[in-house]
């Protein structure tokens, strides 16, 4: 498999799964022996499903025009290393994120083992809340100087 079509592979999960929402393509995109390193819980793709459900649920009740942005992505034999941001407007506070209105920013990196054309493994790794760069309003696309992880 070339390193293109895995590279697609990830971003279309990315787009169809994190942006849109659409738990169908799970099936599609992740293998039936999935792993998720790092998250309790997430053992198996009904358990992924599960899991995006109830993120979505909770993303779209925080934030307005939540979107993820691949900021780069390389491979490195069979997986699949991606750097997102995560941007949106805040709707309401939780957690960390502040009250409404104000503009969120998180850098995430995520690894991917592309087997058999699917997505077999997967970590991912964000920030604490303690390492994420203060938010401000209006942030423009000169606000680069995020601190990555």
């Amino acid at each position: 498999m070339t390193d293109k079509t895995k590279k697609a592979i990830v971003t279309q999960f990315i787009e169809k799964v994190y942006n849109s929402g659409q738990l169908n393509y799970i099936g599609e995109l992740v293998h039936p022996e999935f792993q998720f390193h790092g998250l309790q819980g997430v053992e198996n793709i009904e358990d992924l499903k599960l899991s995006f459900a109830y993120l979505h649920i909770n993303w779209n009740s925080v934030f307005e025009d939540l979107y993820f942005s691949i900021e780069s992505i390389q491979t490195d034999g069979d997986y699949i290393e991606v750097t997102l941001r995560k941007l949106g407007k805040t709707k309401t506070a939780l957690l960390d994120e502040p009250s409404e209105g104000y503009d969120s920013m998180v850098t995430i990196k995520e690894k991917f083992l592309i087997e058999e054309g699917k997505i077999k493994e997967r970590w991912s790794t964000a920030p604490s809340p303690m390492e994420r760069q203060p938010r401000r309003s209006n942030l423009t696309d000169q606000d680069s100087d995020f601190r990555k992880i």
